[in-house]
């Protein structure tokens, strides 16, 4: 008999996280149905959070005035950016990386139980380098708008990502308070 290895909120969000908003695919209208249209307008217009956070702000204090976030029906991603190497170094441990990257998750992880254990959108990517336009992350399928947080220092590395999802108009650059 295999024994299953019991999975952490997080690493259930990545296996089974929100499929993109097909539901409202799934919608017949009947013609001329002023009711059914506006419905499916409403569902035209979703919004969603992205929170990008730097690896170093992965802090108790940083969390809690996060967990205000916690409060939004809108779909949430979090995009979580691991510490950039400089060029040509080489760590001195083997796997330095993924131990980065498994404390960053344990992180999320707690984080997610205190703030997010009934949030039903929510999706979580740890990226190890700077973000690229080439390497998609995340599916913005069904997402029209998008509210950006991010730090002021070295935040803005994530726009050059966003910007080929959406336009200037549908997007709204705000820095964590």
């Amino acid at each position: 008999m295999v024994k299953k290895k019991k999975l952490t909120p997080l690493q259930n969000l990545i296996i089974t996280s929100f499929p993109s908003n097909t539901d409202f695919n799934h919608f017949i209208l009947p013609p001329k149905s002023f009711f059914y249209t506006d419905i499916l307008m409403s569902f035209a217009k979703v919004e969603a959070n992205l929170l990008y956070i730097q690896e170093d702000e992965l802090k108790p204090e940083f969390q809690k005035r996060l967990c205000f976030f916690s409060r939004t029906t809108d779909p949430l991603f979090i995009v979580i950016q691991l510490k950039v190497s400089p060029i040509g170094s080489e760590p001195m441990i083997n796997d330095l990386k993924e131990i980065r990257k498994d404390k960053a998750i344990k992180k999320v992880d707690n984080w997610i139980k205190i703030c997010f254990a009934k949030h039903q959108k929510l999706f979580v990517t740890v990226i190890d380098g700077l973000p690229k336009p080439s390497n998609p992350y995340l599916d913005f399928s069904g997402i029209n708008k998008l509210t950006v947080y991010r730090s002021r220092i070295n935040g803005d590395q994530i726009i050059p990502l966003i910007k080929g999802y959406f336009a200037s108009e549908d997007l709204n650059l705000q820095f964590f308070t």
